[in-house]
């Protein structure tokens, strides 16, 4: 069924009675159940769920065991006909040994059992140090008994572990592994548990699904409080409200192109990771319209709960970089053009900050604003606003004589408003930076930002250029957001209304004439298309190298209800374009700090070459229809 490459999983807490394992199994039925009726596809149940895990020493007797696994045949049977894959904690008795296991299940049968390494529970189970590659008779079958398989099916892979292998855990080469606990809570175990699952899935670039013990289990000297997470890549997508007193489970929505994408560039692979143990048909399995998992339309952005310390760290980054640069080159004048818009407002902000961080006045940051033929007065107004109230030394130099003259020289028709007419005044700008630069001995700061490199959206050798390249990392998604933080936060009261009034002005390079009654005609978002989506097609294309079907799958999801079929398929060709025409402006772009992780710099953040085609992206978006959802395995679905 399409799913668009998403796997619905699930952490489940069933409530238990100790050593009641016909009671267990029937709550674990209900779950097991209930999820697939979900439509989820992967379940995990807690260490020892059938028994419970806190059963001490009676782990040890041959009545618990048996009835273990009487408890298990009876889940097989009632299950049988859920497409849900349930990875269930028991004790298993091998020979003379009982084993702590997790039984992976899957359509009314064990395909294997996951024995628990490391033991810590020596007194009540067999230690299982190493490898471990054995098969044990199970309902007349005989079942894989090893900590040497990861598991397949046709849409993604997993591995089952328990939580003592957590902290150490390299990558498996998975999308997902599954985590079985038997912890009890203390004070604060939670909060670190969550960081540590949230930290060891952003390193090994995987999805992890953890779930614990919670109610029911004995209270003599323990409480267990149903620790239960889903956790993608260092996100949190879902977890469990603690201390339940009835069965539960969450679940969200994997997404199989980050895994899947990750993996491929992992070299470092788990000791443990064995061959795969393929489970035929076994597929996501729930229809692509009722998706839950969300998808930030701005992935740039910072949470509310974070974005004080985010951006805070944002501008220390640029503040740093630039300090650095200047000390190193004995430098201590930095100048820019304020044209009134937002990249060169917040490449001023960040100057004023290094300033202080310097113990510089704001003298020291040489403010050009430079007005043209396409200059409005609503952005000219607020440049001198900026400046005055900033308190930075401020010049005007109008570029129209000198362009005209410019036009003369090169015989060219100042009516015929071309590209010509137009790069014209954006290196008419530059050279008078660069020049007053050398003047003043200070250091020219590039505007320009991550989302205007990767569409090309600026002259060659005109505002491309720069000494420092302060935003080369910054999307304007987030310009526009650490600007209205920055006025969030702002003193002056007429400061903070400039601030937003800049916010609120169309975006736009100014340079052709306004219209009568001085309002913007040349408005980028109507050129080149809207900056929220080109910023959402940037990140999974830099983070993740999404392939063009399984990127527009997602910006449908994060979009569907704002842009139409056609207008992503339109916005994202333009994308491409664009993105591969204008490499050869990023192959020469000037230094600047990475702020965000994600970088064009041709020094190692991103190598492509300037003449690569993007004839094969442009035919896979035009090839999208209404309904498809084939794509290759960095998508991972079917058509059905």
């Amino acid at each position: 069924m399409p799913n668009k490459g998403f796997i619905r999983v699930a952490a489940a807490v069933p409530e238990v009675k100790v050593a009641d394992c016909m009671y267990n199994a029937k709550e674990i039925i209900n779950i097991i159940n209930g999820a697939s009726e979900k439509d989820v596809s992967l379940i995990v149940f807690p260490e020892l769920a059938l028994t419970s895990a806190s059963c001490g020493d009676l782990y040890g007797s041959d009545i618990l065991c048996n009835s273990a696994q009487d408890a298990l045949l009876y889940v097989l049977d009632e299950t049988y006909e859920a497409e849900s894959i349930s990875i269930i904690g028991m004790p298993l008795k091998y020979g003379n040994s009982i084993l702590n296991v997790a039984a992976v299940v899957h359509k009314g049968a064990v395909r294997a059992f996951v024995p628990k390494v490391g033991q810590s529970e020596n007194r009540f189970f067999s230690s299982v140090k190493g490898c471990l590659d054995l098969e044990i008779s199970f309902n007349d079958d005989l079942i894989p008994l090893t900590n040497q398989l990861n598991f397949s099916g046709f849409d993604f892979s997993f591995a089952v572990k328990f939580e003592n292998q957590l902290a150490n855990l390299n990558s498996t080469n998975t999308d997902v592994v599954c985590f079985l606990s038997n912890k009890p809570e203390i004070v604060g175990r939670n909060k670190q548990l969550k960081g540590l699952l949230t930290v060891k899935s952003a390193l090994n670039n995987q999805a992890y699904i953890y779930a614990a013990p919670g109610f029911g289990e004995s209270s003599t000297d323990d409480v267990f409080a149903g620790n239960a997470f889903v956790v993608e890549c260092g996100s949190v997508l879902a977890e469990s409200d603690l201390f339940h007193l009835k069965s539960s489970y969450i679940y969200n929505d994997i997404d199989l192109a980050k895994t899947s994408v990750f993996s491929s560039q992992l070299n470092v692979l788990d000791e443990d990771e064995g061959e795969n143990v393929f489970f035929p048909m076994m597929s996501a399995v729930y229809d692509s319209n009722k998706i839950v998992r969300h998808i930030d339309r701005f992935p740039f952005l910072a949470l509310d709960e974070n974005r004080d310390i985010y951006y805070n760290e944002a501008f220390n980054i640029q503040v740093l970089g630039l300090v650095k640069r200047l000390i190193h080159i004995n430098c201590k004048k930095v100048i820019l053009g304020i044209s009134g818009g937002l990249d060169s407002t917040l490449a001023l902000l960040v100057c004023l900050r290094a300033m202080d961080k310097m113990g510089l006045p704001h003298e020291n940051i040489l403010g050009i604003t430079m007005p043209g033929f396409g200059t409005s007065g609503r952005t000219y107004k607020n440049a001198q606003i900026l400046m005055t109230k900033m308190g930075i030394t401020s010049r005007e130099i109008s570029i129209k004589e000198a362009c005209i003259q410019h036009f003369k020289d090169i015989n060219h028709d100042i009516d015929v408003q071309d590209v010509t007419y137009e790069n014209s005044q954006a290196r008419e700008r530059t050279q008078i930076l660069m020049d007053i630069a050398n003047k003043e001995n200070a250091l020219v700061i590039g505007t320009g930002d991550l989302s205007e490199l990767a569409l090309g959206w600026a002259t060659y050798n005109g505002d491309h250029m720069s000494m420092y390249a302060m935003n080369a990392s910054v999307p304007k998604t987030l310009v526009q957001d650490l600007v209205r933080w920055a006025a969030e936060k702002e003193t002056n009261e007429e400061l903070s209304k400039t601030l937003l009034d800049i916010l609120d002005t169309p975006i736009s390079p100014e340079l052709k004439p306004a219209s009568e009654d001085d309002e913007i005609k040349q408005k980028t978002e109507d050129l080149v298309g809207p900056y929220e989506l080109h910023d959402f097609f940037l990140y999974y294309t830099l983070k993740y190298q999404y392939s063009p079907l399984t990127l527009f799958l997602r910006a449908e999801i994060a979009f569907g209800d704002k842009y139409s079929f056609d207008e992503l398929k339109h916005w994202m060709k333009t994308f491409f374009r664009r993105f591969f025409s204008q490499q050869f402006k990023r192959s020469c772009m000037p230094d600047g700090p990475n702020v965000t992780g994600l970088s064009l710099s041709p020094r190692g953040a991103w190598n492509m070459p300037s003449d690569g085609a993007s004839s094969a992206w442009l035919r896979a978006i035009e090839s999208i229809e209404k309904g498809d959802y084939t794509s290759d395995r960095c998508g991972g679905f079917d058509k059905h």
